[in-house]
């Protein structure tokens, strides 16, 4: 069987999400006729209950159920619709680049301009259709930036032969890309990278003996008032226990404004990071980088997205305090400052791996916006970099935004030292 074009492979794929994109289409006006029925039934039981009195009240409670669930899985393909339509987005681009319509449409890269750089200026890396704009399909800023400064500076042989070596593993792995640039736009969309360096900050973790202090004077206070409640104590033992706590839990404010300054509000967003980092710990390994990548994940045997996630559900417990419905039971147990030691207990452990994770991702994006012009230039050959002598041969030269047949036919030879 032979094997696919880069070209056939985009537009099967994009045909395949583009059904997607139109079953969820028709799936979401399915279920807006449903919402509008359970609205219909609700308003009949309301008459028959209310205006009857043939039925009971409760029986409204499972039209209000349903359209309950409705919304969920309404949000859900939603979603789903969403990704469809940026995986159409991701091999729209793919097939405008095979067709030389690309310039104007990705990232020009124009932040990284330096007009007084050797040879940015004269080889077009930055701009609108620049080199950077065909290359890059990185979305997050960390990503951008490690492939603009590859472009921008000589490498080594043995780092050239590295990054050779890992494109070469990830050219055939479209699926990765195409994960890579969905969770990546995600991410692009609403984390900023100011955001995630709060919690790098140097952070000293707090005393074991303050954060199971704060536990014994919240459970001493619950049962204080469980006592009460149950007519076994006085309530004048459950108004001082709770007086006591919250002394306690003013003297300790200043752990939860911070705590509140760093990552209050940011669970969805820690979600989408702890996203991108699981898609990158499955990624296949299979060059001598791609391990060092992988290993500068890994901290205390556990994987960036599952530390990740932990800290999300305590950032998702700490903005719990601030429902109207939970802020009696807040008041009681010092919700808020145990988040807070725990949000803090955890940037004290991992808060100096956050830099790294992100360089990490970072270079996997940088290395599959390489693998991706490799995959759809299948003829381009990669060059030969040894040590030794500084000289620059090539045969066929041209430049990679050029058109394949302005390749200059000549060889060259020259002292000059060789490009990385």
């Amino acid at each position: 069987m032979t094997a696919a074009t880069p070209r056939e492979e985009y537009e099967r794929r994009e045909s395949r999400h583009q059904q997607g994109v139109a079953d969820a289409a028709r799936l979401e006006e399915k279920i807006s006729r449903a919402r509008l029925g359970l609205a219909l039934v609700a308003v009949l039981i309301a008459w028959l209950a209310f205006g009857l009195s043939r039925l009971s009240p409760w029986w409204l409670m499972a039209p209000a159920a349903a359209f309950a669930a409705l919304l969920v899985f309404h949000a859900r393909v939603r979603r789903r619709r969403a990704r469809a339509e940026r995986v159409v987005a991701f091999y729209q681009r793919g097939l405008a680049r095979l067709d030389g319509k690309w310039a104007g449409a990705g990232r020009s890269g124009t932040r990284f301009r330096d007009p007084h750089h050797a040879y940015a200026g004269d080889l077009d890396l930055f701009g609108e259709g620049s080199l950077f704009e065909l290359l890059c399909a990185a979305r997050t800023s960390m990503g951008e930036d490690t492939l603009a400064a590859w472009l921008l500076a000589p490498a080594d042989p043995a780092s050239v032969r590295a990054r050779q070596e890992a494109v070469q593993a990830l050219t055939p792995d479209l699926d990765l890309r195409e994960d890579l640039a969905i969770l990546g736009e995600e991410v692009a969309a609403t984390v900023h990278r100011d955001t995630l360096a709060t919690l790098a900050a140097p952070a000293h973790p707090p005393a074991m003996g303050l954060r199971l202090g704060a536990a014994a004077l919240s459970a001493v206070t619950l049962l204080a008032f469980a006592s009460w409640a149950a007519g076994w104590a006085p309530p004048i033992l459950a108004l001082a226990a709770l007086a006591i706590q919250g002394v306690v839990a003013w003297r300790l404010q200043g752990h939860v404004r911070d705590a509140d300054r760093a990552v209050a509000g940011h669970g969805p967003d820690l979600e989408r990071v702890a996203e991108v980092l699981a898609r990158f710990e499955r990624a296949p390994l299979g060059s001598p980088l791609l391990d060092r990548l992988h290993a500068d994940l890994v901290t205390e045997g556990r994987r960036p997205s599952q530390t990740v996630r932990a800290l999300r559900v305590w950032v998702d417990l700490l903005d719990s305090r601030r429902n109207q419905f939970f802020v009696p039971f807040a008041l009681l147990t010092m919700w808020g400052v145990h988040c807070a030691l725990a949000i803090e207990d955890w940037r004290a452990r991992h808060g100096a791996s956050v830099e790294a994770w992100l360089a990490a991702v970072g270079h996997l994006e940088a290395l599959c916006s390489l693998a991706g012009f490799a995959w759809e230039h299948p003829a381009d050959v990669y060059p030969i970099v040894e040590e030794g002598e500084a000289r620059f041969e090539a045969e066929a030269l041209g430049h990679p935004s050029s058109p394949r047949s302005a390749a200059c036919a000549t060889t060259w030879r020259s002292a000059a030292p060789p490009a990385s």
